[in-house]
C-alpha cells in the first residue's frame, strides 16, 4: 500500500505495516505480522509513535518495521507494482546498480555528490519527504509548502523544493524541504550538519532491493 508517499505492508484483517529504514527500531501493537514463514511481534513501549503516524497518513498503522526487520530480510520493494517480497537467502539477486550502504546507529547512510559538493544521506523509507541543509536551497524558488510529523516533535511545515542529486551513480530529482532546527541538531549529530535525507523519492517508480546482510541497495529496475 502507498499512501502520501509511505509504503506499507498490508497484514491480515486489512492492518497496515510502516516500512521505514529510518527507525533504528521497530514498534508494534501487540499482533503477530507473519511473512515468508516468519512471526514478528515487535515491542509496544513507543505505540504513540504509531498513532502519530496513523494520524498522518490517514490510516490506523498497527506495525513500524525498521533495522532490526531489515538486518534480518533482504526485501525488494517494487513501487510501479505495489508489491514487496521477503527474499530467500539463497536467491540470485538479478543484475542492477549497486549503492553501498553503511548502518550507523540502526540507519542505512549513502554517499552522494549534489552539484560539485559531496554528501551523506540517511535513506528513510519511512518518510514522504526528502530534506536538505539550507544552504543547498538557497536562492531557489520554493514549489510549495508541505505539512509533515516526527514522533516526539508533532507537526511541523516547510517551503519545499526540487533538488537534484547523485546517489550510488544513480541521478535523482527530490522533492526536500528544510527540518525545524531541533531536528536539525538532532540529525546533525549521525550525518553531521551537511546531512540530507532521502525519503521516498528514492524508491519512487523504482524496484528496489533493501540488502542490509550485504551492505547495500540495489537498483534492479532496468533488469526487471
Amino acid at each position: 500500500v502507498i499512501r502520501q508517499g509511505h509504503m506499507l505492508l498490508r497484514g491480515g484483517r486489512g492492518r497496515l505495516a510502516l516500512l521505514d529504514t529510518g527507525s533504528p527500531v521497530s514498534i508494534g501493537r501487540g499482533s503477530e505480522y507473519t511473512i515468508a514463514g516468519r512471526s514478528y511481534n515487535p515491542p509496544t513501549g513507543m505505540q504513540s509513535v504509531l498513532d502519530a503516524g496513523g494520524e498522518h497518513i490517514g490510516r490506523r498503522v498497527e506495525w513500524l518495521f525498521g533495522h532490526d526487520f531489515f538486518a534480518a530480510n533482504r526485501v525488494l520493494i517494487d513501487w510501479r507494482n505495489r508489491s514487496a517480497q521477503i527474499l530467500s537467502p539463497s536467491a540470485v539477486i538479478s543484475d542492477g546498480l549497486s549503492i553501498p550502504i553503511e548502518l550507523v546507529m540502526g540507519v542505512p547512510i549513502v554517499r552522494g555528490r549534489s552539484g560539485a559538493k559531496r554528501i551523506s544521506a540517511v535513506i528513510d523509507s519511512g518518510a514522504s519527504l526528502s530534506y536538505v541543509p539550507t544552504d543547498v536551497v538557497e536562492g531557489l524558488t520554493p514549489t510549495g509548502k508541505r505539512k509533515d510529523f516526527y514522533p516526539g516533535f508533532g507537526e511541523f511545515e516547510t517551503d519545499v523544493w526540487r533538488v537534484r542529486a547523485e546517489i550510488g551513480g544513480r541521478r535523482l530529482a527530490i522533492t526536500a524541504g528544510v527540518l525545524p532546527p531541533m531536528l536539525q541538531m538532532m540529525f546533525g549529530m549521525i550525518l553531521g550538519s551537511d546531512g540530507w535525507i532521502v525519503g521516498s523519492d528514492f524508491f519512487r517508480n523504482r524496484s528496489i532491493i533493501i540488502d542490509y546482510p550485504g551492505s547495500r541497495m540495489v537498483d534492479v529496475t532496468a533488469s526487471e
